[in-house]
């Protein structure tokens, strides 16, 4: 399969979209991290890839959960209500979210030129939050419109990563030929407005394996990132009562009152497997980077074996953060 996206080699390991923030700086907690666990927590040979970033900008109460500091990328929060990770959540592996795109906005974000700056190979990840097919192309095309001015002062490569499954804002379900007649949009308008732009669809475990190798079809599509997190109301009963206990009790997420939220953590692994290996077998031959789960060294192999080209950590830096620097060494070791 291919290990190229677009001609351009991102490596073996990238994180997934949201865990370093927009410029790689990180969140708060990572600085605790970092110095309790000085020779595992670090993210140094690991592919960034920036926050999924909306076209507008999504501020708390009016828009996204996660309250914002001035700089609009500082949470106000140490422990933000909207992601729940308690002790118990912890000690199972598992976080649930609902962060629902909190941010800036895309001008805003460009007009830093923090990414133009960089000089490792990294990725945007964009998202529309839009009611209709339509808008949400829209919304894409004014995006590219703003990026392509900002394209020759990258200092170094960039891909993009189209958001197109974030279950932590209420954009509704889609059906397949939606979701396919979305890609192909998405995928038209890079080919037009930035062709050497390399573009991957970020999905989650919930797709159909066919859909996705009909999304792989479009000659600017390099593959896709799996998984997203999973939906509240994608998990299995038990699932809920034993990581969210007070769900017994209400009936209802932990997170109800910011949409439910999306699960991460360990119980996406063998979904994850599972989706790599089907969509392998129903004829996908571009680029899959698989996450979600990822907590040791053995879920790379497992991964690895199911026919992925590279693995993407996120929760882990929270649930197993002192693991993290020996997942980055598997992974250059086992994706050569």
């Amino acid at each position: 399969m291919s290990k190229l996206i677009g001609g351009i080699d991102f490596g073996p390991i990238w994180v997934m979209s949201g865990t370093l923030n927009f410029f790689g700086g990180g969140w708060p907690f990572h600085k605790v991290l970092k110095k309790l666990f000085p020779k595992g927590f670090r993210f140094d040979g690991i592919t960034f890839v920036a926050k999924t970033t909306t076209l507008h900008h999504r501020i708390f109460p009016q828009a996204g959960n996660l309250p914002m500091r001035e700089d609009g990328i500082t949470p106000k929060e140490l422990f933000p209500t909207c992601i729940i990770i308690g002790w118990w959540q912890w000690l199972w592996g598992v976080m649930l979210n609902a962060v629902g795109l909190s941010g800036p906005g895309a001008r805003d974000l460009l007009a830093r030129g923090q990414w133009q700056q960089m000089t490792k190979r990294f990725m945007i990840s964009f998202m529309s939050v839009a009611g209709t097919v339509e808008e949400r192309l829209k919304e894409f095309e004014e995006f590219l419109q703003l990026l392509v001015p900002e394209i020759p002062k990258f200092k170094a490569a960039v891909g993009m990563q189209v958001n197109i499954s974030c279950p932590n804002v209420k954009a509704g379900g889609k059906s397949d030929a939606i979701i396919i007649e979305e890609g192909f949009g998405y995928m038209n308008l890079m080919a037009h407005y930035v062709p050497q732009v390399p573009g991957i669809f970020k999905v989650n475990t919930l797709m159909r394996p066919e859909t996705a190798v009909m999304l792989s079809m479009h000659p600017q599509c390099g593959g896709v990132c799996v998984s997203n997190t999973l939906p509240w109301s994608a998990m299995k009963w038990w699932q809920k009562m034993l990581y969210f206990p007070s769900s017994i009790f209400t009936g209802k997420s932990p997170l109800d009152r910011f949409g439910g939220g999306g699960l991460s953590g360990r119980p996406l692994l063998p979904l994850v497997e599972q989706w790599v290996r089907d969509v392998r077998l129903a004829g996908f031959e571009k680029h899959i980077n698989a996450g979600g789960g990822i907590t040791c060294v053995d879920d790379v192999d497992r991964l690895y074996l199911a026919g992925a080209d590279s693995v993407s950590v996120g929760s882990v830096a929270a649930l197993r953060p002192w693991r993290l620097r020996s997942i980055r060494n598997r992974a250059q070791k086992m994706f050569v």
